[in-house]
């Protein structure tokens, strides 16, 4: 529903809801894929607390393989 009104804050709080469970079910690839590309749609704001969530969480699911 976010995508479809555009809401980019939106998109990316429910992502990282959804990539912390993915996590905490050892899904950490899924997650990480998830949250990228929302993540790079961003081009300000890195400040605020859902982009440093949405970062620290890209993070700790660590790199792609």
């Amino acid at each position: 529903m976010a995508a479809d009104i555009g809401g980019l804050s939106w998109r990316l709080r429910a992502a990282s809801d959804l990539a912390q469970l993915w996590r905490s079910r050892s899904r950490v690839d899924e997650a990480r894929e998830l949250l990228l590309p929302i993540y790079a749609a961003f081009t300000e704001g890195f400040a605020r607390r859902d982009l440093v969530v949405a970062a620290e969480l890209i993070a700790a699911c660590g790199h792609s393989r």
